[in-house]
């Protein structure tokens, strides 16, 4: 009987080992490229003394390491010196990161004055060759055409 149970055992780990999937949890990867926001629709409503509580759905489109085309949604308050900041997510459906695609979501904060704008963002995979997708974002500055910089370092959990 112990010999039949340690035969199983070994076939048992050996199964395992082999459905294991190919590209394996690694280290973290840095993942560059550009993305371009569109317009969207964005609404606001007076705080009062000139500041603003806004509401801002947009498309982006991410070319280089990351592609496809996200929706974000954000929150933030623009105030009289023109400055802002907000809390928003972004889901991308369809998309590819190195090379895998899947779906992804990302919670970020925003803040700027004018045309600077910074953010931080969480990235987690959510599905297909996404699903363990885990990484950490920021704003790279935006290039001589207007379309913004990113940055990502990335790791995949399995």
């Amino acid at each position: 009987m112990r010999r039949v149970l340690t035969i199983l055992a070994c076939v048992a780990m050996l199964v395992a080992a082999t459905a294991a999937p190919a590209a394996a949890a690694g280290p973290p990867t840095l993942v560059t490229g550009t993305r371009i926001s569109l317009m969207g629709s964005l609404a606001c409503s007076d705080l009062g003394g000139g500041n603003e509580l806004c509401h801002w759905e947009y498309p982006e489109f991410y070319s280089g390491d990351i592609t496809g085309t996200s929706l974000n949604t954000v929150d933030f308050v623009r105030r009289t010196d023109g400055s802002f900041q907000g809390r928003g997510t972004e889901v991308c459906t369809g998309c590819t990161i190195a090379g895998r695609t899947g779906d992804f979501e990302a919670l970020f904060v925003v803040r700027g004055s004018g045309t600077s704008v910074t953010w931080t963002a969480t990235l987690i995979g959510l599905s297909g060759d996404l699903a363990g997708l885990r990484g950490h974002g920021w704003s790279a500055g935006y290039d001589a055409a207007g379309n913004e910089t990113y940055a990502y370092k990335i790791h995949f959990t399995k």
